[in-house]
């Protein structure tokens, strides 16, 4: 514990002297590296909230009578039928950003998560490219049919995309974007689950 204090102290009085310009590279290098924050790896934090809100969404059983319970056959004959308990199938829809802004770093990382959503869903997913406008939609099971979706554009509204994907009455929503773009109302998502994963400084709206 003294020994971190130590380091961490040192690294302070490093940062401290860098406007004199009499500290080396190296030096300088190590102070930053111990007094920055510690990196979150997005990649797994965005699977296990995909997961997550899977759990919560299949959750929501019921009971149905379109198939008799297992252990109706041990009731005897004439015993009332009873219901067996059903568990939905959740419907999982993507959103791509693919406006002008998202060109470069912030789209390569958007759309390698799109195959990691899929492995976390399970199942192939249907995605929608937007800017301003739908560019694409494409039924995504892997790596491979991520070009369907085409490149960056121009700009950015993905109110029109996240309505295009409400049409499907997903439970679950994932967004893929850098935020800069209008959202839609809270009422507008339909009771539907909205995962934004934003690449860059911008934030997704308070809900």
């Amino acid at each position: 514990g003294e020994q971190a204090i130590i380091r961490r102290r040192v690294a302070q009085e490093i940062q401290g002297a860098q406007s004199r310009g009499t500290m080396p590279a190296a030096w300088r290098a190590w102070a930053d590296a111990e007094l920055a924050p510690p990196t979150i790896p997005w990649q797994q934090v965005l699977a296990r909230k995909v997961r997550a809100a899977l759990a919560s969404a299949s959750g929501c059983s019921d009971y149905s009578y379109s198939r008799p319970a297992r252990r109706q056959g041990g009731l005897g004959a004439g015993a009332p039928i009873m219901p067996a308990l059903r568990r939905p199938r959740v419907r999982v829809a993507g959103v791509l950003d693919v406006s002008g802004s998202m060109m470069g770093a912030a789209g390569a990382a958007a759309r390698s998560e799109i195959d990691g959503v899929v492995r976390a869903v399970g199942e192939p997913v249907t995605w929608v490219a937007c800017d301003a406008a739908i560019q694409a939609a494409a039924r995504i099971a892997g790596k491979r049919d991520v070009a369907k979706l085409g490149d960056a554009m121009g700009g950015t509204d993905l109110r029109v995309g996240i309505a295009a994907a409400l049409r499907d009455r997903p439970q679950v929503i994932v967004v893929l974007t850098d935020a800069e773009t209008p959202w839609p109302d809270r009422a507008a998502m339909r009771g539907a689950r909205i995962i934004a994963a934003v690449a860059g400084s911008a934030t997704p709206p308070a809900w």
